[in-house]
């Protein structure tokens, strides 16, 4: 009877003393350079395993601890990761405060100089005879900066965005002329065939000093020089819907030198097209699948250009341009359900 008290006794005493040896308690406070708490940081304890996140005071409580050395590690975001040995006794509660170090990136200084010419594209008339190309459209496509915005097929109004503006904040001048409308603010491309052209300036980039409006950018357009030269020229482009045709001349009569252009484009605008959901109201669009020929789309335009320059005195001379635009074109309409075979527009536009 006296053993068993004893073997009872013993195990007791074994169980209160290893129950305050595992007793212990860390705290853990994070804190910064001014002296608020960090939060949300990883700590680590480690040969236990054991890791814990940071309140909104910045600590955290690691209990049930035996005495022992502790390895701890505090990881937080935007701070240098911190190390520590912290030596726990028995029945202990020990409060540690550990100020996390911010990251510092060094880096040296970086200089970004704009250079004015590298925003301005020039192309001169030997540039837009190698280029082969029929239009001005078709030019300036694919040019850095410039994205072309068509309100239909070829021959129809094309507009032009630089860097990313808006159509109407980007002035084109043609010999010093504004080719914006009234109505809308926006130059028509299509309206200026690229024989008349001698050279293009494009001004990339706000232009405020050059025109108020020209966010984008400015397109500055010079027509052909005059040379006494007499020339005649002429040019035709096919494709399977539409025609472009040139014929010009240039020369001079005595003291008057003249350049005169003539360009019509013409065609029927016929092509063959399949109705997907995008042309209507997803399955429910009529027509759904069938392939239908595009009809009222026929073109015709004629423009004339004129330029003139009389020499009135050895080291001056009166020069007089004008141009005329005139068309007629089928409106066809939305593919589907709104096609419009009758719905016509004629218009025309002259400036001297």
């Amino acid at each position: 009877m006296v053993v068993v008290f004893y073997i009872v006794f013993s195990v007791m005493l074994f169980m209160s003393e290893s129950a305050a040896f595992a007793d212990s308690r860390l705290s853990v406070r994070l804190y910064d350079d001014s002296g608020s708490p960090v939060s949300k940081a990883e700590v680590r304890l480690e040969p236990t395993g054991q890791y814990l996140y940071s309140d909104n005071d910045g600590c955290c409580h690691f209990d049930y601890l035996e005495p022992d050395s502790y390895y701890l590690q505090a990881i937080a975001e935007c701070f240098a990761q911190f190390d520590t040995v912290v030596c726990v006794s028995g029945n202990e509660c020990l409060r540690i405060n550990l100020r996390l170090t911010p990251l510092s990136v060094e880096m040296s200084e970086i200089v970004i100089f704009s250079d004015p010419a590298d925003r301005v594209l020039e192309f001169s008339r030997s540039d837009i005879i190698e280029s082969g190309l029929p239009t001005l459209e078709a030019f300036l496509h694919n040019r850095a900066g410039l994205e072309l915005q068509h309100d239909g097929d070829s021959g129809s109004e094309t507009s032009v965005r630089i860097g990313g503006s808006n159509t109407n904040q980007v002035i084109v001048l043609l010999d010093g002329r504004k080719l914006q409308t009234s109505a809308s603010g926006t130059a028509d491309l299509s309206s200026i065939p690229l024989h008349w052209i001698e050279t293009v300036d494009i001004f990339r980039g706000s232009q405020t000093l050059l025109g108020g409006e020209a966010i984008g950018g400015i397109i500055n357009i010079h027509t052909r020089q005059l040379s006494k030269n007499e020339e005649i020229q002429t040019a035709i482009d096919v494709n399977s819907n539409r025609q472009v045709s040139t014929v010009s001349r240039s020369g001079s009569i005595a003291d008057l030198e003249s350049f005169i252009s003539f360009t019509r484009t013409q065609g029927n605008g016929k092509y063959y097209y399949r109705i997907s959901e995008d042309d209507g109201n997803s399955q429910f669009t009529n027509g759904l699948g069938t392939t239908e020929q595009r009809l009222n789309n026929d073109l015709v335009r004629d423009q004339l250009f004129a330029k003139a320059a009389y020499r009135v005195a050895p080291d001056s001379r009166l020069e007089l341009s004008g141009a005329s635009d005139r068309s007629d074109r089928g409106i066809p309409g939305y593919l589907s359900p709104r096609l419009t075979p009758l719905a016509r527009q004629s218009s025309g536009s002259h400036f001297l």
